[in-house]
């Protein structure tokens, strides 16, 4: 198997700095041309939550479809691609790093759900399932939150490092949120 290795940490100063960053792709398109294609590998955990079309994550042997209003987290090192047919698809990647910025703390009754989605720790990992998700109901609430948290980030005017360190609580809130309803969801 053959792998791109990204090297994100250092990438982006609010990863570095902050332990979350945030990238938007409008009309993304991807197709596996063949088994041997090269999978994606991450150095933080990397999340991607589909705003429009559809897609499928390849991890592995493994493929999950994802329509949109659909968070699935890839853990830490995890070989991954997401195929989109070829056709667009409008998505965020959220990039974590909880191994060297530890998570915001949140109210006690929504830190076990979050954490069932989102490890605190790579070595705290669900390691049966390399990829996990859910849907999010109030899609258009996640992404304005995501759209804005990309606005800051790209603009890095004084101060954003703080302001997305306040959204990032409010992403985890909308999510742990959500999960209290649904739950999580994986492969078999």
């Amino acid at each position: 198997m053959k792998f791109y290795r990204h090297r994100l940490r250092e990438r982006w100063p609010p990863l570095r700095d902050r332990g979350v960053a945030v990238q938007r792709f409008d009309g993304f398109a991807a197709r596996r041309s063949s088994p041997d294609h090269p999978f994606d590998v991450h150095d933080v955990l990397y999340a991607s939550y589909l705003v429009g079309g559809r897609c499928r994550h390849d991890i592995g042997d493994q493929q999950i479809g994802e329509t949109p209003g659909s968070l699935a987290v890839v853990h830490y090192g995890v070989p991954h691609f997401i195929d989109t047919d070829g056709e667009p698809a409008s998505l965020y990647n959220i990039y974590l790093d909880p191994e060297r910025h530890p998570m915001p703390s949140l109210p006690p009754v929504l830190r076990g759900p979050l954490h069932a989605l989102l490890p605190i720790h790579p070595g705290l990992a669900n390691r049966r399932n390399r990829l996990l998700h859910c849907q999010m109901e109030d899609r258009a609430a996640m992404a304005m939150l995501l759209a804005r948290m990309w606005t800051e980030q790209e603009a890095a005017r004084p101060g954003y490092l703080e302001t997305l360190s306040a959204m990032l609580v409010e992403l985890l809130v909308l999510i742990a949120r959500q999960l209290l309803v649904t739950g999580v969801s994986g492969p078999a």
